[in-house]
């Protein structure tokens, strides 16, 4: 599912509010509102973060990004198992120093 989130002025948060008042299904805590139309749920938040999501969140977030052009968030994010590190994790360093002294062990025990 697609995830576009963009940060706007206080008036075109306004703007968003009232284009989409007779979309809002609630109003959760710490939200202005949430919406549904098109395929897209908008939450928009009182920070001024407007949050798109579903199949036509990117049309929609067009339409108030100051830019015109909003790209999806879910294709830019990394993977959990994406390592920007290249030494071992932790647990490797471990598991080689427990061999290390099994192997000690075995030498010792000839």
């Amino acid at each position: 599912m697609a995830n576009v989130v963009i940060q706007v002025t206080k008036d075109k948060l306004e703007e968003i509010t009232a284009y989409y008042q007779n979309s809002i299904i609630k109003k959760p805590a710490n939200t202005l509102f949430l919406a549904k139309v098109n395929g897209t749920t908008i939450n928009a938040y009182r920070s001024g973060k407007v949050m798109f999501q579903g199949q036509n969140a990117a049309r929609e977030a067009n339409k108030w990004s100051e830019s015109g052009a909003v790209t999806s968030g879910s294709a830019n994010k990394s993977s959990v198992n994406d390592h920007a590190t290249s030494h071992p994790p932790l647990y490797l360093k471990m598991l080689i120093s427990v061999q290390m002294k099994l192997e000690q062990v075995i030498i010792l025990a000839r």
